[in-house]
């Protein structure tokens, strides 16, 4: 009967109660976000099989989630002009008088 309180086993205790709650949290609010029912996370109580199932559901079922519109972006800018073709006569930019003739 002493065996069963070893150091190590006090440990491994410690460790179990302050990891699970902390993983039951964390599913909590995945499915949360997700859009499915919180209390789902608590399957992770079942050893080995528990966590497995929630990750399968989360990641075959649809997620019930709206996309935030993205409102911070300017407006695009139109295209520059295509450019010119050879056949055509550039146009002087800015637009020029024509030169007097020289004498």
């Amino acid at each position: 009967m002493g065996d069963l309180l070893q150091p190590w086993h006090i440990i491994v205790l410690l460790f179990i109660f302050m990891v699970v709650p902390l993983h039951i949290a964390l599913f909590w609010v995945v499915c949360k976000k997700a859009g499915l029912s919180p209390p789902l996370s608590l399957l992770c109580l079942i050893p080995w099989v528990g966590p497995f199932i929630v990750l399968c559901v989360l990641a075959f079922s649809g997620w019930r989630v709206v996309p935030v519109p993205q409102t911070s972006w300017p407006p695009q800018s139109p295209y520059p002009p295509a450019p010119q073709q050879a056949w055509q006569q550039p146009v002087p930019y800015p637009p020029q008088s024509p030169l007097p003739p020289q004498s």
